[in-house]
């Protein structure tokens, strides 16, 4: 996935060879980039200690502490954009308070030690530069770089959780307005509820949950369920929401420890459906992380337990629906692997339980995609066996279910980005064949229109511009007879 990384961290590593105090904001959409600027730093200056603090966990004191016991080197606050958001927690406010305003006044102080003082803020704080400057008016001063960290954060795969599909939405501005509208209405009703109403405070924060997710505060989710933590009378539910909003936003080790977390509770209570869901997600951090052995572990263990809740409950649709997922990731994990035969083995019976579903529930948008995708897959795994009087079937069938679905919702830009990768399995397919009149068709016609508005309505979205890229690519090397 494309970066700016390189570009913006340069002109740092030149500033960094002379040890000097420095003021560095690092703003950044994607925790990756930390541990990626921790390494790349430890490479450059070995000598030099780094010590890292988490602004929401200090006060002033502690801070300014373990700044002053520091000689040289590097140190980080991290989550500082927590300290310039003010919410209804008085007491916290008054700490991030005396975090910035003792940080300010102290900047000559801070500037005799030779150390770089890196601030990190997530990108959805837009007016980050705004707030330091009227908090920090004299240590903005003192500024020595600014680096803007970005990276194309992908909508999470169709594939993970049933609740991505939900969560990928594009919502219109009415349905903005209506959501935020309903937020804060639950909120006020949260904040006149008796904190002894637990059963009923047990029931609004999954809601306000719900609603944060959709508008795509996912800072805001973590908050809440905090708050929602400590009265929840399933522990390991919070604990399923926490990981997954830090496995969203990038902080893979957090989202690991919170999903162990939440398997040891449903552990302790035998809830199967739910542990094979934790299995699910940790070996899908795995599947990113590289660690294929490992996911296909998880993979086995989910496909396990739903094998056996099937058997006990054939007719129950929830458990047909966790073992076709369950399916599809082990086809997914075979074919990282190459082994062809054993993933197609795997997409078929994912296919199977697909259809059974969409029969069941034939207006169900989620389950009608899923159904297309499984198609694609079974597609894929014939094309690498070299399977090619089966390989159109499937595209084609893939194509109609994509059709059909952006038929519906042709607003919805997650159909039409999946309808345009469609038509280009089959223009592949078409290619492959040597039949460069219909690829071109394919992807000239269909493909590449759908791209180029996909960059049109979204023109920040590297994924929508590499796809343009890639289609252009592929017409250009059928122009050339290639």
């Amino acid at each position: 996935m494309s970066d700016n990384y390189e570009d913006e961290t340069r002109p740092l590593f030149r500033h960094l060879r002379t040890e000097a105090f420095r003021f560095i904001i690092v703003r950044f959409n994607h925790y990756s980039f930390l541990k990626r600027l921790e390494n790349d730093l430890k490479s450059h200056f070995p000598e030099r200690p780094l010590v890292r603090l988490d602004a929401e966990k200090h006060t002033f004191q502690s801070l300014s502490t373990k700044y002053y016991a520091q000689e040289n080197g590097f140190f980080w606050i991290e989550n500082f954009d927590n300290l310039l958001r003010e919410n209804q927690d008085e007491t916290q406010n008054q700490r991030k308070h005396e975090i910035t305003a003792g940080l300010n006044l102290r900047r000559d102080t801070l500037a005799k030690k030779p150390i770089a003082l890196f601030i990190f803020v997530r990108a959805d704080e837009e007016l980050y530069a705004r707030l330091i400057m009227h908090k920090m008016p004299d240590l903005w001063s003192f500024r020595s770089l600014i680096l803007d960290l970005e990276r194309e954060i992908v909508p999470k795969d169709e594939n993970l959780f049933l609740q991505d599909f939900q969560d990928i939405q594009i919502l219109e501005k009415e349905q903005i307005q209506a959501k935020t509208e309903e937020l804060e209405k639950l909120q006020a009703i949260v904040a006149q509820t008796s904190a002894t109403e637990v059963a009923l405070l047990d029931t609004l924060y999954p809601q306000i949950v719900d609603l944060q997710k959709e508008l795509g505060k996912y800072e805001e989710v973590l908050i809440t369920c905090r708050t929602w933590e400590k009265i929840a009378s399933d522990k390991a539910f919070v604990f399923f929401h926490i990981a997954y909003m830090y496995k969203k936003i990038g902080k893979i080790e957090d989202a690991q420890n919170y999903f162990r977390k939440a398997l040891f509770e449903w552990k302790q209570n035998n809830h199967q459906n739910n542990i094979a869901l934790v299995y699910e997600q940790l070996g899908n951090i795995e599947l990113q992380k590289g660690n294929t052995e490992k996911a296909l572990d998880f993979f086995e263990k989910e496909t396990t337990i739903f094998e056996k809740l099937y058997e006990e409950q054939p007719n129950e649709l929830l458990i047909k629906h966790g073992l076709a997922i369950a399916y599809q990731f082990m086809g997914i994990v075979y074919a990282k692997l190459e082994s062809w035969e054993k993933a197609l083995l795997y997409y078929e019976k994912y296919n199977q339980f697909e259809q059974e579903l969409h029969e069941n529930a034939p207006e169900h948008l989620d389950i009608k995609h899923k159904l297309a995708l499984s198609y694609e897959r079974l597609g894929n795994a014939h094309r690498n066996l070299g399977n090619q009087h089966k390989v159109l079937f499937f595209y084609e069938e893939f194509n109609q279910l994509m059709k059909e679905l952006y038929q519906s919702e042709p607003t919805n830009l997650y159909f039409k980005n999946n309808l345009a990768a469609s038509y280009e399995r089959l223009g592949l397919h078409a290619k492959e064949r040597d039949n460069k009149t219909e690829a071109k068709e394919y992807y000239l016609l269909q493909s590449q229109k759908l791209r180029k508005e996909l960059v049109q309505q979204v023109p920040s979205n590297s994924q929508y511009r590499n796809g343009l890229q890639w289609v252009e690519e592929k017409l250009k090397e059928i122009s050339e007879g290639n």
